[in-house]
C-alpha cells in the first residue's frame, strides 16, 4: 500500500467539534509539545517534509488537512499544494476537506467551483472526504453545528467532480447517531455517486462518438467522484463530549463489522473500494474487516497525527512489510 505523509492536520472526524469552535480549532501537536498546543506549518516546512518523505523512497502521496485558521486568506491552500509539489514534484497531493475548500473559497471571494479549479491548477490531485461526520441534520447539529451542512458537503463534492477531481467519502460512527442515520448517510453518498457516474458515462459516450480511436469507454471502476468509502469510528479519548456523557464512547466491535459489511453491499455497483482505517480501528481488527467486505487498508503512513491527537493508540505509521501483513492475513 502507499505510504502517506500527513503534514498539517486538525481535530479529525474522529473527534468532536461540538465543543471546540471552528474559529479556534486546535492543530495537533508536533513531537515534544502537549496535546493542547496549536501549531502551524510554514510553506517551507511543508516543502521540506514532502521532499524528505519522497527521498525516503516509499511515499507516493502527501495528505494535508487542518483546522480553520482565522487569519487564512484564499491563497493559503493553493500555496500549500505548490509547496508540497516544490518539495516532491511527482507526489500525489490529497488535501483539504470540503470544509477547508468552502472556507478558502469564501476568503478568496470565489465560488466553490472556481476555487476548486484554482486548486487543481495548482496541482491538487484529490480531496479527502473528511468533515462529513454524519450528513443527517440531527446528529450533525450535535457533533458539529459550526461546520458546513451535509448539503454543502455534498455540493463541494459535486463541484469537485465537475472540475475533474476525485474524492473519498467518509462517515464517522459511534458518537451521536443511530442506525437510521447510517443508512441515510450512505444513501446520500450513493445518490451523488450514481449521479456522477451517469455524467461520466454521458461524457465518455460523447467523446467516443467524436473520436476515431477504437479505445473502449472508461471502466465502471473509474467512474463517479468517489474512489472509496471509509468508515471512521469515533475516538473518544480526548473528547469533552464523551467525557461529559453527551456523546457515546465509540462503536462496538460488532457495529464496526456491520457498517463495513453493509457499505460493501450498499456500494457494490457504485464504488469499488471500502477501506478499513487501521489507525482508528487498530491493526488487530483489520483481518476481520477484510473478511467482512473491505478490500483496502489505506496507506501504511509515515507520520499520522490526526487520530493520535484525538487519543488513538494504534500508532502513527507502519513499516512496509508490516503494512503488507495487514492485508496478507485473513481470519475465518
Amino acid at each position: 500500500k502507499e505510504q502517506t505523509q500527513k503534514v498539517s492536520s486538525s481535530s479529525s472526524s474522529s473527534s468532536s467539534s461540538r465543543f471546540r469552535r471552528i474559529g479556534t480549532e486546535l492543530f495537533p501537536s508536533p513531537p515534544g509539545a502537549s496535546a493542547e498546543t496549536p501549531y502551524l506549518l510554514s510553506l517551507s516546512e511543508v516543502e521540506g517534509i514532502a521532499q524528505q518523505v519522497w527521498a525516503s523512497g516509499g511515499a507516493t502521496e502527501v495528505c494535508m488537512q487542518g483546522g480553520i485558521h482565522p487569519s487564512f486568506g484564499g491563497d493559503i491552500y493553493p500555496n500549500l499544494v505548490k509547496a508540497a509539489l516544490k518539495g516532491a514534484p511527482a507526489i500525489h497531493v490529497h488535501a483539504f476537506s470540503p470544509l477547508e475548500v468552502t472556507q478558502g473559497a469564501l476568503a478568496a471571494g470565489k465560488s466553490v467551483r472556481e476555487y476548486l479549479k484554482e486548486l487543481k491548477e495548482a496541482g491538487l490531485g484529490s480531496l479527502p472526504g473528511t468533515a462529513a461526520e454524519n450528513l443527517r441534520p440531527k446528529p450533525r447539529n450535535v457533533l458539529c453545528p459550526e461546520k458546513i451542512s451535509g448539503r454543502q458537503w455534498l455540493g463541494v463534492m459535486r463541484d469537485a467532480h465537475a472540475v475533474g477531481l476525485k474524492a473519498t467519502a467518509t462517515i464517522m460512527f459511534g458518537a451521536a447517531e443511530g442506525y437510521g442515520d447510517w443508512a441515510r448517510h450512505l444513501r446520500a453518498v450513493r445518490a451523488l455517486q450514481l449521479r456522477t457516474i451517469e455524467e461520466d458515462k454521458r461524457k465518455s459516450n460523447y467523446l467516443s462518438s467524436i473520436s476515431s480511436s477504437s479505445s473502449s469507454p472508461s471502466s465502471s471502476s473509474s467512474l463517479g467522484v468517489f474512489t472509496e468509502f471509509v468508515p471512521l469510528p469515533f475516538v473518544p479519548d480526548r473528547s469533552p463530549g464523551a467525557a461529559a456523557g453527551v456523546l457515546r464512547t465509540g462503536p462496538t466491535r460488532r457495529e464496526a463489522v456491520l457498517l463495513h459489511s453493509v457499505a460493501r453491499l450498499f456500494f457494490a455497483d457504485t464504488m469499488v473500494n471500502v477501506q478499513a482505517s487501521w489507525p482508528k480501528l487498530g491493526k488487530e481488527a483489520v483481518p476481520y474487516l477484510l473478511n467482512a467486505g473491505c478490500n483496502d487498508t489505506g496507506g501504511v503512513l509515515m507520520k499520522e497525527s490526526i487520530t493520535r491527537a484525538a487519543g488513538g493508540r494504534a500508532g502513527g505509521g507502519l513499516a512496509g512489510d508490516a503494512g503488507a501483513g495487514l492485508e496478507g492475513e485473513r481470519r475465518g
